[in-house]
């Protein structure tokens, strides 16, 4: 019976009845008893126990409709048994709710949908489970009742329209939509409250809503799901919510008299928990959880179930002394259904009471999960490749107990390298056929507990041969990309335990990571390198801009300039190689900037090798690049001048000074057009032009064995020879303006004008220094001018002239001590019979150093005959 009167829905009940009592139907109120009028359930209760049992009570019932008739009734007993018939399956059926609803937030708090899942079975929990007993008894807590109602129906109206999919309105105009939900169990709430006529049909009409709704909602993913598995669950799920219809229905029709039928009531209870069972399915089906994390919750929940029970007892306990049993077992299981909601749904509350049990009960996990993101975020912030490798080793194996941890890495049809080894002795490097190479390029982890098998399809017998041989006990494959793969290589874990699927879930986080953190830093690397590249070029740019500011062109008409013009011209636009001879002073490096800005390349950088200025120990690095540590001082990747002058020009000034050690590796460059560091194995693709510049016949040089052949018709293949500054007697006057417009402004007086005696004395001067000493000329001029008028402050120094003996020349100094060491080592090794050693001891020297000196004067395949007597 309801508090107001009316008759409870005694088709609920499996309980014998009266066959007087079986005309009563849902909804009839009692106004009388014995003709003693009441106005509520419980005057109706009082006058029921002032009767003795047997005593036949009449009941005036009044009907919607039809009046008021009366009923007689035997009384009865209520005993225990009665309880438990009528209660305990409504009691069993909410705690099945409960424990339902935990079963999806557990394994995912952080979705919508499991929090509203959760509230709508604790509504309908708290109803069955606790207050149903309390409502058709003694009527103290039915307000609470009311409450749990429209929590049930707000969150199963808010569930119904965004499982499986959101829909419309939903999708469209969400706030609205949740207000209109939210509003109407706020209103069926307030209605239920005030025992309003209309509340029981509006609870009919909100909850036929609601599975109208989410029958719709599978209904349509039944049939247009993307995915063949939505669509064949939606199924299953639409086939328990018609399962559902159909028990509502009955439990409608028998309640309301339509069919005479009383059934128990797990027969109207089994379709809502299948259903709310398939509901959970579902939830966990379309999103994945992780199982440790649900175990642990679920632990968490079974010790604050645990914690909740000993509450619900103490309160029993203690209130039944207070009021009668009845209530004390509706208020202690209220209480207690409220704490464990708090202590699950309020995420500050749930994370502290997770976080205590994990570190009393799971140390070692937490350790390892801890140290595990710590290590992720550390790789966000590593750069170099080296580095990263060294971390993980040193970090991230102890976060899983591994005795050792290797990182392997390489590109997808190459051998696979460890990354940052212990030592280069220690350094792993997979070829393709290695049998552990293909496990790398699978999705799972695999695990090896014996010499013969692994835990998975792909570890084949000599995988796990190979794995055992190196020591591996588990392969956590990176995320393969479309060229690289790589994964980690782990050896036996410190405790003497296999590994778990716990761990290898671990790993498969860390190595998604980690192939983050590669990716970036490969392209870390190749900023870093195109950044030193720009400041390489920058650095040439602005030599060259300088030179330009300095004015120094190509300036004259005499008819052998205008040939190297006029060649120059023809050969810039295409990439043949040059080799551009002339005197010292006479423009070379003008006419190959003149080369480079005519070419197809001019938008790149031109990369200057002066060749004598750099010693042979520094040539070869600034040529190809060096790796950090590849010799003493280098304290950096640096890349070398080919690379720098890639898609551009690179010049070799005085190319002759190259040593013959150089001159092997060069030709090898431009032969092959590819570059290596030194201190690296990988080789680099470079595109340049070569253009070398010489004030020495390069054919003589190759004839002394000082420059290589080969090389010299490598760089050959298309001559320019600068005339001197003595074939050119008709440039004197252009060349003097132009270095007044140029170099007057900041040396000297305006001058407009040259004296007829300095052009004469310019005219017939033979310029051993060429443009250059015609310049140094005319600035000295400069300086010492006195007017407007250029005067030479002096007769020019006449030529020196070579006496008839021979005794002087004007041979380059270098050239006479090289000339001097090829006859002193030619007379010792004649003398001493071609024994170096004893030839050595004779000048003064190692046998080594005799030898390096007879390589470098190309002196080696040329024995001296031993002089007669």
């Amino acid at each position: 019976m309801l508090p107001d009167g009316s008759v409870a829905p005694l088709a609920l009940s499996p309980l014998r009845l009266a066959d007087d009592a079986r005309p009563l139907r849902f909804d009839d109120r009692v106004v009388a008893v014995d003709g003693v009028p009441v106005a509520s359930a419980a005057e109706v209760r009082a006058a029921v126990e002032r009767a003795e049992p047997g005593t036949r009570l009449r009941y005036t019932v009044r009907r919607v409709g039809a009046g008021d008739l009366d009923v007689t009734i035997p009384t009865t007993t209520f005993t225990a048994g009665d309880y438990v018939e009528l209660f305990l399956p409504l009691l069993l059926g909410g705690l099945v709710g409960i424990a339902l609803g935990l079963v999806p937030v557990l394994a995912r708090p952080d979705l919508t949908t499991t929090r509203l899942f959760f509230l709508g079975q604790l509504g309908l929990a708290v109803n069955f489970g606790f207050l149903a007993s309390d409502a058709y008894l003694v009527h103290h807590l039915p307000r609470w009742g009311f409450l749990a109602t429209g929590l049930a129906i707000g969150s199963f109206l808010h569930l119904a329209m965004i499982m499986p999919e959101v829909r419309r309105p939903m999708r469209t105009h969400p706030h609205a939509t949740l207000a209109v939900i939210y509003g109407a169990a706020l209103v069926q709430t307030v209605l239920l409250g005030l025992r309003s006529p209309i509340a029981i049909a509006g609870l009919g009409c909100l909850i036929a809503a609601g599975i109208a709704l989410l029958t719709a909602n599978y209904a349509i993913a039944a049939w247009r799901a993307a995915d063949p598995s939505q669509r064949k669950e939606a199924r299953v799920v639409l086939a328990s919510l018609l399962a559902l219809v159909a028990a509502g229905t009955l439990f409608v029709a028998s309640n309301l008299g339509w069919i005479t039928l009383a059934l128990p009531v797990a027969v109207y209870l089994v379709p809502l928990w299948a259903c709310a069972a398939l509901l959970t399915y579902a939830i966990l089906e379309l999103n994945l959880f992780d199982l440790g994390g649900v175990v642990r919750r679920g632990l968490t929940a079974g010790i604050l179930a645990v914690g909740a029970v000993g509450l619900y007892v103490a309160l029993f306990l203690a209130l039944e002394r207070l009021v009668d049993v009845t209530t004390a077992w509706a208020v202690a299981g209220l209480v207690a259904a409220v704490v464990v909601t708090v202590l699950l749904t309020v995420a500050p509350v749930r994370r502290a009471v997770e976080d205590a049990i994990e570190r009393t009960l799971f140390p070692g996990h937490r350790a390892a999960r801890e140290l595990i993101y710590a290590a992720s975020r550390e790789l966000a912030r590593l750069r170099e490749v080296s580095d990263l490798g060294r971390f993980l080793r040193e970090s991230a194996a102890p976060g899983v107990a591994a005795s050792s941890m290797r990182l392997v890495w390489g590109a997808r049809d190459g051998p696979v390298a460890e990354v940052a080894p212990d030592g280069p002795s220690a350094a792993l490097v997979l070829a393709a056929t290695d049998p552990l190479t293909p496990l790398l390029a699978r999705a799972a982890p695999v695990r090896f507990e014996s010499r013969t098998a692994g835990s998975h399809a792909a570890a084949t017998r000599s995988a796990a041969e190979r794995a055992h041989d190196l020591g591996v006990h588990l392969v956590a494959p990176l995320p393969p990309s479309a060229t690289h793969v790589g994964g980690f290589l782990l050896g036996a874990r410190t405790d003497g335990r296999p590994y778990t699927r716990e761990d290898e879930r671990l790993l498969e986080t860390l190595a998604a990571q980690t192939s983050i953190a590669l990716d970036n830093a490969r392209a870390w690397e190749e900023v870093r390198q195109l950044e030193q590249r720009l400041a390489a070029e920058n650095l040439y740019l602005r030599e060259e801009m300088q030179q330009a500011h300095d004015g120094t062109g190509i300036v004259g008409n005499s008819p052998g300039l205008r040939a190297v013009l006029a060649q120059t011209e023809r050969v810039a636009p295409t990439d043949a190689t040059i080799l551009v001879q002339g005197e010292t002073g006479t423009g070379k490096e003008l006419v190959v900037h003149a080369l480079h800005l005519a070419s197809q390349r001019s938008e790149r950088a031109l990369v200057k090798i002066g060749c004598a200025a750099l010693p042979e120990q520094l040539l070869e690095s600034e040529l190809f690049g060096h790796e950090r540590g590849a010799f003493t001082g280098a304290v950096g990747r640096k890349p070398g001048r080919f690379e720098v002058a890639d898609g551009g020009t690179i010049f070799f000034d005085d190319v002759d000074t190259l040593p013959l050690g150089v001159q092997a590796k060069l030709l090898r460059a431009l032969q092959e057009g590819e570059v290596q560091r030194l201190g690296s194995n990988e080789v680099h693709r470079v595109d340049v032009r070569v253009i070398s510049a010489t004030n020495r016949d390069l054919l003589a040089e190759v004839r002394a064995g000082r420059f290589r052949e080969d090389l010299y018709y490598r760089l050959n293949v298309v001559p320019l020879r600068i005339p001197p500054r003595r074939e050119r007697v008709e440039d004197s006057p252009p060349l003097v303006e132009h270095f007044i417009r140029q170099d007057g402004p900041r040396l000297g007086p305006s001058v407009h004008a040259v004296s007829a005696e300095t052009l004469q004395a310019l005219r017939a001067y033979s310029w051993p220094g060429n443009i250059r000493e015609l310049r140094n000329v005319v600035q000295r001029a400069l300086v010492l001018s006195h007017d407007d008028v250029l005067r030479l402050p002096g007769p020019l120094e006449p030529e020196a002239t070579t006496p008839s003996n021979g005794s002087c020349s004007r041979v380059p100094l270098a050239d006479q001590v090289r000339e001097l060491k090829v006859r002193l080592i030619r007379r010792a090794l004649a003398e001493s019979g071609g024994n170096q050693r004893v030839a050595a001891e004779a000048l003064g020297l190692h046998r080594q150093s005799l030898t390096r000196m007879l390589r470098d004067l190309g002196l080696q395949d040329r024995p001296a005959r031993p002089r007669s007597s």
